[in-house]
């Protein structure tokens, strides 16, 4: 979710952008922090929360309308975004569907499987390997507490490092397999909007 254009703005709206959910502090310590000052652009000096109006955390951001299908008895329902998948069962859609650290390449998809409790990201990319983040983060788009807009679900936060990596070249992809997720992250309403943020340590 971007930041508001304009009106009030809290620290703790611009650290759960910037940093992610579980840094929101009411504190101003994290002004001179290196990724607040790269997202406003204000890489030295005077720097302030006005600074931040309209920017984006993350190396990547997608906002996902969830969808859902039944795969198999085994994987069980898919929900969240597919549009990769040899054997077709595409889901949700996603905006804006494309990949800042690989050059405008497809953000492929990301969804939760309930049968194998497992969050698959697919990034287009073959020759780009495992690399272009350190952490995904899966929100609601906004934070409120609100069931029907999905606003009460659970956020999923995961290293890059506890997920299984796997690449194909016929169909140029890579994809990221976390396991043992036990929440369904996205949900199970279709329609409601999720934010994947990918970010750097």
């Amino acid at each position: 979710m971007t930041l508001q254009t304009s009106g009030t703005i809290s620290f703790n709206d611009v650290n759960v952008e910037i940093l992610g959910v579980g840094y929101g502090t009411d504190s101003n310590a994290n002004l001179n922090h290196y990724k607040w000052r790269n997202a406003s652009g204000v890489l030295g000096g005077e720097h302030g929360l006005d600074d931040l109006y309209g920017t984006q955390g993350g190396n990547d951001q997608q906002l996902i309308t969830v969808g859902s299908t039944w795969i198999s008895t085994g994987a069980g329902g898919a929900y969240g975004f597919r549009s990769f998948n040899p054997a077709g069962n595409y889901i949700g859609s996603c905006t804006d569907g494309t990949v800042n650290f690989r050059n405008g390449l497809a953000f492929f998809s990301c969804y939760y499987l309930t049968g194998y409790k497992t969050v698959t990201l697919i990034l287009r990319g073959y020759s780009y390997s495992n690399t272009g983040f350190d952490k995904i983060e899966i929100r609601p788009e906004v934070l409120d507490g609100n069931s029907s807009t999905g606003g009460n679900t659970s956020v999923f936060q995961s290293y890059k490092s506890s997920a299984t990596f796997s690449r194909g070249s016929y169909y140029n992809y890579t994809q990221w397999v976390w396991p043992n997720v036990n929440s369904n992250t996205f949900g199970t309403t279709n329609g409601h909007k999720k934010s994947v943020i990918l970010r750097s340590l």
